[in-house]
């Protein structure tokens, strides 16, 4: 586990909408407007309002078209992006030997 920066800066996302969700043989990539991207190659998991927890992608694209109203940063294992409409998206930093995301721009490898 690399581990999150406690003063990881993730208000760029702050009102940034969720435009695509791309799935790859190894990662999840999440494309927000103004060129923000997350790329997810660990755990993550959808946290919804009324208390449901998923990591299905059925789920994710609940999320797509949403904005983002705030972050948070749990370092040293997860990040959070929390969408208008109350789910929250937890990524997690779950693997010592591998990256389990990545941000950009700003080359943010965690």
């Amino acid at each position: 586990m690399h581990g999150v920066l406690t003063d990881l800066d993730l208000t760029p996302f702050h009102g940034a909408t969720l435009l695509q969700i791309a799935v790859g043989p190894y990662d999840l990539q999440l494309r927000f407007d103004s060129s923000l991207s997350i790329s997810i190659e660990g755990r993550w998991e959808l946290c919804e309002p009324q208390g449901a927890r998923s990591d299905s992608l059925d789920r994710l694209r609940t999320v797509a078209g949403r904005t983002v109203i705030s972050t948070q940063v749990h370092a040293p294992t997860s990040i959070a992006l929390v969408f208008d409409g109350g789910a929250e998206l937890v990524i997690y930093d779950d693997s010592r030997d591998y990256e389990s995301f990545s941000i950009s721009p700003g080359g943010i490898f965690v």
